[in-house]
């Protein structure tokens, strides 16, 4: 029995084990440690804990692409199956809840862990550069490896629960703000309330929920890690934290193995997504999809990659809640909270949350704007319209991006409630070629994520940013040390610039060449 319910998993190790992507992505990560040591060691004459200072951007990276492979890696297990009908042959074949768990999911999970174990001899090398102990090394690496299990099981219940691999990966990534930020957010309400005079500093309520959230805050990763790499760090490798998430792992596994058959029962075909109102018949016909544009493909990616008009309206009564909470929340917790905030603060809300919002969108729109075509095999049919294929990308696009006027509304009418501060942060920085860098990464990512999306089924954000993220770590560093700790210049962010807009333009044919073998096939 027990061997029957291993042989996914046993299979799935042994595929792993042959697979030369694999050993390749291990050979990346213990690569890029390699180089991050030597840097380190060409600057460690300008430093007290060289060490130290290698250590810490090595786990903050490790801990990002952990924390991006629970939204993506992690939160498809299951949900991939779903997605491509096979889920009900296999429960026909025999398999239960258990195998596919252990052979989806915690295979994932287990080949993780794998890449951790190749580091960490690597990562020993930190003790030798000086600044750091072998005892902090190891309780780092348990705190790590518990967060993993945690992040990993977490992304397999959301798998189970969910129908679609968005869905899950949406649901994972709520899960981890209210993780990482609720406590805080709790925190400063609270410190918010004692100030008002609400509750009582010495009040039982406000004794017992200071008391709770400081114990939550333990069981944060990143404050785990802060802890651990003082230099007075002595406690034992067993915290509170390693603790909690394992037992938060495996009560996740339990409850993944326990709900598998609540919901998913039955199985429903993986039909293209259709507009909320999508068929002109009936009282609901005047808000249904419209007629086929004179531009049908720019009408088709509007209306059914990103909702339409009913996509719109959900979004301006989503943002707007959303600037509305958070301004609430920036005036509560104010040192002079003001039952009416100021235009300024209004406008200033309105336009990072309007960023932050976009960036999402254009993520989500990078990763599937070609996932219908790749899924339904159309891209065949249409490269055969009477259009170019880069007209037909360039369509495609616009149809995207018309989506995002709910987004770029909210930002001017922030610029016009803030018009002050938003000329003098355009003051600040319109000089600044770090600004212009920073913008081009943003364009460097998108044509990635959307390059990516054509090769792999899920996880293209995740990939993209992790990439664009360690890129430019990576990058930064080593100029850093080719100037001798002098420091990097405005001329380095030039010609960042102009090579990141080689970049763009280079992964921008990929882009066009890849659809063109896509539609080949």
């Amino acid at each position: 029995m027990i061997r029957g319910t291993m042989a996914m998993m046993d299979r799935a190790l042994r595929v792993d084990s042959r697979s030369l992507r694999a050993h390749l992505i291990r050979f990346l990560f213990v690569g890029m440690i390699v180089w991050c040591l030597m840097l380190s060691e060409m600057q460690a004459w300008g430093t007290s804990a060289p060490g130290l200072d290698f250590l810490i951007p090595m786990l903050m990276i490790t801990l990002l692409l952990i924390t991006l492979g629970g939204v993506s890696l992690f939160a498809t297990a299951i949900t991939e199956e779903k997605e491509e009908m096979t889920l009900g042959l296999l429960r026909m074949a025999g398999v239960g809840p258990a195998s596919l768990l252990l052979g989806k999911g915690v295979t994932r999970i287990v080949i993780a862990l794998l890449i951790l174990a190749a580091q960490f001899p690597f990562m020993l090398l930190a003790i030798t550069l000086g600044g750091v102990l072998i005892h902090q090394v190891w309780a780092a690496y348990l705190a790590i490896c518990a967060y993993l299990l945690m992040i990993g099981n977490a992304g397999l219940l959301m798998s189970v629960i969910c129908r679609t691999s968005r869905l899950a990966s949406f649901s994972m990534t709520m899960l981890l703000l209210v993780f990482f930020f609720g406590p805080w957010v709790l925190g400063a309400i609270l410190s918010a309330a004692i100030n008002a005079g609400t509750v009582a500093p010495e009040g039982v309520f406000a004794v017992n929920a200071d008391a709770l959230l400081l114990k939550v805050g333990e069981a944060n990763i990143f404050q785990r890690i802060t802890v651990i790499l003082h230099s007075s760090f002595k406690e034992s490798l067993i915290s509170f934290q390693v603790v909690f998430h394992t037992i938060a792992a495996l009560v996740l596994f339990v409850l993944a193995w326990l709900l598998f058959d609540v919901f998913n029962h039955e199985e429903r075909a993986a039909a293209a997504e259709r507009p909320l109102f999508g068929r002109r018949v009936g009282k609901t016909r005047w808000i249904a999809v419209p007629r086929t544009w004179r531009n049908s493909l720019l009408w088709k990616d509007f209306f059914y990659a990103t909702g339409g008009w009913q996509m719109m309206v959900l979004k301006v009564v989503f943002y707007g809640a959303v600037i509305v909470a958070v301004t609430i929340f920036i005036e509560v917790t104010s040192p002079s909270p003001s039952f009416y905030p100021s235009a300024e603060t209004v406008g200033n809300t309105a336009i990072w949350v309007s960023l932050v919002m976009l960036f999402v969108e254009l993520c989500f729109y990078c990763s599937r704007i070609f996932r219908d075509e790749i899924r339904n095999r159309t891209l065949s049919s249409l490269v055969m319209l009477p259009i170019s294929i880069p007209e037909i990308i360039y369509f495609k696009w616009a149809g995207c991006l018309l989506a995002t006027v709910p987004a770029l509304a909210y930002f001017f009418a922030g610029v016009v409630l803030s018009p002050v501060d938003f000329a003098d942060f355009l003051q600040e920085v319109i000089d600044e070629p770090w600004f212009y860098y920073t913008i081009m990464q943003f364009l460097v990512g998108y044509h990635l994520c959307t390059l990516l999306s054509m090769y792999i089924k899920f996880g293209a954000v995740a990939l993209a940013i992790a990439l664009v993220f360690v890129g430019n770590m990576l990058m930064i560093s080593t100029a850093e040390a080719l100037t001798s700790g002098i420091g990097i210049g405005d001329e380095s962010a030039v010609l960042g610039t102009m090579a990141s807009l080689v970049l763009s333009v280079f992964l921008h044919l990929a882009v066009i060449f890849r659809m063109q073998v896509m539609a080949t096939r």
